[in-house]
């Protein structure tokens, strides 16, 4: 005679909680895979790359400028579309504490390098990993401003400021990319030479150069660990699954074990897609 209570819960550990998880498991992969192909962006600065003395095509007559240049990469294989820069905010050190520049009331769009008015200041297509240089500020010979490249229009915000040290808050974004902000503090000693500009990333309270620094190393290990705890916790619940089910049907390993198998996989691949809000 058939046993239904048994049939029963043999139709839902083998029909219905296997098809589940195998939705998982697929849409997980799925979701998995265009995290790793979506394009995505990384905003910095380095010193070989930072910097070039070049004639200024937009003086008369022309003069050689030295730029100061952010770097936009694509870390990704595939294209990031529709890449532009804005400037959101703008702040100069007066008496131990920065303000607001004044008129600085609504973002203004920086200019690509290495590209003509206007189309430097529009979105433009970065390939795969490749990077492409804005400009942050240039400084002409013998003048005793810093200049912007803002995109001209009628918000009447001043281009040139004097040396000191300012605040950039510097936002990156595309059609088809992630979203990136960071305040910049740039400070310049009035001299016409590079070595007087200094740019540092501010970050909760603290300041960084450069791509890796001991907090990101910090950062990325603990990381890891907790990636491979979880692999530890979900191996655990797979291995206890087999045992408690091995137990009361002794005749059925194999289907016991790819059903083991593909809780295994979904739900590393549900943990993995979700934890990439953590991974930036």
């Amino acid at each position: 005679m058939v046993n239904i209570k048994q049939a029963i819960i043999d139709i839902i550990v083998f029909g219905a909680i296997p098809t589940v998880l195998a939705t998982l498991f697929i849409s997980g992969l799925v979701n998995l895979y265009k995290f790793f192909t979506k394009p995505k962006l990384r905003l910095y600065f380095s010193e070989a790359l930072t910097f070039d003395v070049l004639p200024a095509v937009n003086l008369r007559p022309p003069n050689m400028t030295i730029y100061t240049h952010l770097i936009i990469e694509n870390i990704r294989p595939s294209m990031a579309q529709g890449c532009k820069v804005f400037l959101l905010n703008l702040e100069q050190k007066k008496n131990g504490s920065f303000q607001r520049v004044k008129g600085f009331n609504v973002h203004q769009t920086l200019k690509w390098a290495h590209e003509n008015e206007p189309k430097g200041y529009e979105g433009l297509e970065i390939p795969g990993k490749y990077y492409r240089k804005v400009d942050l500020i240039h400084i002409p010979q013998n003048s005793n401003d810093f200049l912007l490249f803002i995109e001209a229009g009628p918000r009447g915000i001043k281009s040139n400021f004097p040396p000191g040290e300012y605040r950039f808050v510097i936002q990156v974004a595309g059609v088809n990319t992630n979203t990136i902000t960071k305040t910049l503090l740039v400070s310049w000693n009035g001299e016409w030479d590079r070595k007087g500009i200094k740019v540092r990333e501010e970050r909760n309270g603290t300041l960084k150069s450069g791509k890796w620094t001991p907090k990101t190393q910090l950062g990325f290990s603990i990381m890891v660990g907790i990636i491979f705890t979880l692999f530890g916790f979900i191996g655990s619940i797979v291995a206890n699954f087999v045992w408690w089910y091995q137990e009361r049907h002794p005749n059925t390993l194999v289907t016991t074990g790819v059903v083991a198998i593909i809780i295994f996989f979904g739900l590393t691949a549900f943990l993995w897609f979700n934890s990439k809000k953590l991974l930036g």
